[in-house]
């Protein structure tokens, strides 16, 4: 059975875009203006593999690469081939044995090298050869735990010479070396929210709990957006650091607290990825 769907694709902001510089429209809410909309029709590919709380997905090649949990074994990560849907390899799994992690919720997938890099809340780094892994290799996966830390931070990209932690609870963006040894680069600013919300749930905790983020493939820039409500902003890295280049605020956030939004707030964006020219965000327009 196929199945047609309709796709709104925004396109107000690219990650090639030059930098501004704030004004006073920024603390404005305007929703999105869609200047085209994209007809697709999806065909179903595999019917058999069931897969339950599919948290992303990387395209690697002729694959895609899933995390998500499996009915069919306790693998993490599931390589399926985009040509006929077969599924290809299942790897890693959630543990505290050796070259295992806790959770796999900060997991980054390097587009060039072909590998994955993952940390848990116990500061475990793991890294992960994706060719190896769907090899059936058993040297796919190295990892190092350090002592006397803890990570909370709720997503990590991958920079050329480092890692991006978004949305941490004591600096909201940080860069560290590959090993999490050193701290390169701090970052600590958010966007004003409207006094109704910051009444109901603190700055940190809402972008903390409520954002998408996605690097562009040259890792030149970021883009965070937030689900309840909806708050766009880029950021460019670079030698001085983290800078926030661009910010749109596209619907207000409604909170009751910091997990659960107002009857009558929007659903915001539910997923985004990055490309040289765009920002394709998924939105969720309930409440509306």
């Amino acid at each position: 059975m196929k199945i047609t769907v309709c796709i709104s694709v925004l396109a107000a902001f690219i990650l090639s875009a030059c930098k501004v510089a704030p004004t006073a429209e920024e603390l404005k809410y305007n929703s999105p203006d869609y200047p085209e909309t994209v007809r697709r029709t999806i065909v179903p590919v595999n019917r058999d593999l069931l897969l339950g709380n599919v948290m992303s997905l990387e395209l690697c090649d002729s694959l895609v690469i899933m995390r998500a949990q499996s009915v069919d074994n306790g693998n993490v990560f599931h390589a399926v081939s985009v040509a006929d849907g077969r599924v290809e390899g299942s790897f890693c799994n959630v543990g505290r044995g050796d070259k295992e992690l806790t959770d796999y919720s900060r997991t980054a997938f390097d587009r060039d090298k072909k590998r994955i890099t993952g940390v848990d809340n116990t500061c475990r780094v793991v890294d992960i050869d994706v060719a190896k892994a769907i090899a059936g290799d058993i040297d796919y996966v190295s990892s190092e735990r350090l002592t006397g830390s803890r990570n909370t931070t709720s997503r990590i990209l991958v920079l050329d010479d480092g890692l991006l932690h978004v949305e941490g609870f004591t600096d909201r963006y940080f860069i560290t070396d590959h090993t999490l040894r050193d701290t390169l680069v701090r970052y600590d600013d958010y966007p004003l929210l409207p006094k109704n919300t910051t009444a109901a749930v603190d700055t940190r905790d809402y972008f903390s709990m409520n954002s998408h983020s996605a690097i562009k493939p040259d890792r030149t820039r970021f883009v965070n957006v937030t689900h309840y409500g909806m708050i766009l902003e880029i950021f460019e890295v670079g030698d001085d650091g983290i800078e926030r280049i661009a910010i749109r605020r596209f619907f207000e956030p409604k909170m009751q607290n910091r997990i659960s939004c107002d009857e009558d707030c929007v659903w915001g964006a539910t997923g985004i990825y990055a490309t040289d020219r765009y920002i394709y965000i998924k939105i969720g327009r309930a409440h509306v």
